[in-house]
This record gives C-alpha cells, sequence and structure tokens, in this order.
C-alpha cells in the first residue's frame, strides 16, 4: 500500500505548567482502518481542597503508531512537586458505519473533538479506559455520571473521519413544511364565523 504524507503530532514540554502539541511531517497509511492514539493526563495537587487531594484533567491525544495498550502502559512526561503530566498509550480509534450520522455531528460541530472516556479510581485518581470520535457513545458515557473529556481532533483524524462520512453518510433532506394559505384560511375562518352567528339567531 502507499504511503502519503500527512502530519502527526510531536509533544513539547515548554515549563512546569504548559506543553504543545506541535505538527510534524510522518508517513501514515492512507485511509487507515485505524488509528493508535495516547492519552495526555495533567494531575494537580490541590492542598487547598481538604476534600481532595489532586485535580485532573485530560490535555489531548496523540496520533501515534504504538501497539495496543498494556493495562498499565503509562509514562510520566514531567513531573514537579505539584503536578505531574503523564501518557498513557496503545488506545485504538476505529470507525463504523452504523455511527457515521455520530461521526457527520462531530465534525460539523464547532469544535470537533475526540471524546476519551475516563474512570476513577478509589484513591481519586483518573485513567483513561476508552476513546471514540462518537458523539452518541460520549453521550451514553455521560448518561451514567462517568468522566468524558471532549478535546480538539488532530488533523489527521479530522481528514480521516471526513473522508469515511464522505463515503458512508448522506445527511437526510430536510422536508419543507407545506405554508398555509393565510387569505384562504383568514376567508374560512370568518365564513365558519358567519355561519355559527347564523345558527345562533
Amino acid at each position: 500500500m502507499s504511503n502519503v504524507k500527512r502530519y502527526g503530532l510531536l509533544i513539547q514540554i515548554q515549563d512546569a505548567t504548559r506543553c504543545e502539541i506541535m505538527a510534524t511531517p510522518m508517513d501514515v497509511p492512507l485511509q487507515p482502518h485505524h488509528f493508535y492514539v495516547s492519552v495526555l493526563l495533567r494531575a494537580w495537587d490541590t492542598p487547598e481542597n481538604p476534600w481532595q487531594a489532586e485535580r485532573w484533567n485530560v490535555e489531548g491525544v496523540v496520533v501515534g503508531q504504538r501497539a495496543p495498550r498494556t493495562e498499565c502502559d503509562r509514562e510520566v512526561l514531567h513531573q514537579t512537586s505539584a503536578e505531574r503530566l503523564y501518557i498513557f498509550h496503545g488506545f485504538s480509534l476505529g470507525l463504523y458505519r452504523d455511527e457515521a450520522e455520530s461521526y457527520y455531528q462531530n465534525l460539523m460541530a464547532k469544535n470537533p473533538s475526540v471524546f476519551v472516556h475516563c474512570r476513577r479510581g478509589a484513591d481519586g485518581g483518573l485513567s483513561p479506559e476508552h476513546v471514540t470520535l462518537s458523539y452518541a457513545e460520549a453521550d451514553a458515557y455521560m448518561e451514567v455520571d462517568d468522566d468524558v473529556f471532549a478535546v480538539p481532533m488532530p488533523a489527521e483524524l479530522y481528514r480521516w473521519v471526513e473522508q469515511f462520512v464522505l463515503e458512508n453518510y448522506v445527511p437526510e433532506k430536510r422536508k419543507k413544511r407545506k405554508r398555509e394559505n393565510w387569505k384562504v384560511s383568514q376567508d374560512s375562518k370568518q365564513g365558519s364565523e358567519r355561519v355559527t352567528d347564523g345558527e345562533s339567531r
């Protein structure tokens, strides 16, 4: 299979509180069946909060070629006395025809997103469980009060989903509601009122 030039992602640590995801050229297969992605999570200590020792947030996803993850496939990218930046590897993203409408809705949103479904451990720590591009699937997790984070969709995922939607989904045309003839309606109403008045006399 021939390859085409696409864009990958490079994590660049700027300082203790900031990391940037930069575009950098990479070769990936044209229209792959799936992508492997890694998830970036940041944890901050919260000494001012007696009920919560840490605060967690999903910072983004990174597209890569890592094989499917093992249970503890996690690395520390950056650490200070007050915060830690983790990367969890090996999540697989696939596309399915019965979810094509949901992908379409995602692409048409103001901010197309990758949805990261996370679970909290007994200690309050957060870990990613599943990654999806489907609005409907993310909503199903939120309905049972699971943690779901929406992060920006990388460019190569956007192109991949866009091509899939173009090939597998046709939006339904909105049916135009027949406009009522206002004059006929008013005349009919007035005629009805006249008949009613005549009957009551």
